[in-house]
């Protein structure tokens, strides 16, 4: 079930998800943002930390790579 904000509530990226469905790929961080061709520093920042401002083509590029809903790899953050 997808999260709804609230005007209190902010939908960030989900870090442990994240490194969770990379780390079952069995690539590294440097492997998986070559494939996707996303900059290992990108791949790092959103498996450190709540993100909430990251590119729509990108959150699309993971939930398409992962076979998961966007909202999948979104929370809601208070």
């Amino acid at each position: 079930m997808a999260a709804t904000a609230t005007d209190q509530e902010l939908t960030t990226t989900n870090p442990e998800r994240l490194r969770t469905l990379r780390e079952a790929t069995g690539l590294t961080q440097e492997e998986f943002a070559g494939e996707m061709k996303i900059a290992r520093g990108t791949i790092g920042k959103l498996e450190s930390r709540p993100v909430d401002r990251i590119d729509l083509f990108i959150m699309r590029r993971l939930s398409a790579r992962f076979g998961v809903d966007v909202d999948n790899l979104l929370q809601v953050q208070k």
